[in-house]
């Protein structure tokens, strides 16, 4: 096969691997496990972004009551709960990520703009604001800036 050949076999599927993924992969992904009314109706937090460019709505299912996974959920950030995920890989990058095995009193009570850490003050990791809380119910992290318009992004 001519080098002219390769290279245009090579583009060809470069093309049909971008195209595969934003036209199938991107479309679910940013979807992942919701329902068609949860990922085109309103949620707690859509009125903090306004018209935004793109939007992801992910959810789980839990087999469980809101009072019983709340406690779990309230206490999410670095030098708290940690995240429940891969402590040791989110450790690699110097996170200091300490995932909690249990209920921590300590970090029962969220309040609007208070500060949950992905990482240790000085590390470069960001930080979110909670946005609302409702206890059991509803928990939304905002981006700094978001109460000047600086950032309209929303978790």
């Amino acid at each position: 096969m001519g080098t002219r050949r390769l290279i245009r076999a090579l583009g060809l599927a470069g093309i049909g691997v971008v195209g595969t993924y934003l036209l199938a992969v991107r479309p679910w992904h940013r979807r992942w496990g919701t329902t068609d009314d949860e990922a085109t109706g309103w949620l707690p937090g859509d009125d903090f972004v306004g018209d935004a460019d793109v939007t992801s709505t992910r959810a789980i299912t839990i087999a469980a009551p809101a009072r019983a996974v709340w406690p779990w959920v309230v206490q999410l950030g670095q030098d708290r709960g940690g995240f429940y995920s891969y402590e040791r890989l989110e450790n690699l990058f110097g996170l200091q990520i300490h995932n909690a095995d249990q209920i921590l009193p300590q970090h029962q009570r969220l309040d609007v703009g208070d500060e949950i850490r992905l990482g240790p003050p000085g590390s470069g990791a960001p930080s979110f604001r909670v946005a609302l809380v409702e206890p059991e119910r509803t928990l939304v992290l905002s981006a700094p800036g978001w109460e000047t318009g600086e950032s309209p992004a929303v978790w």
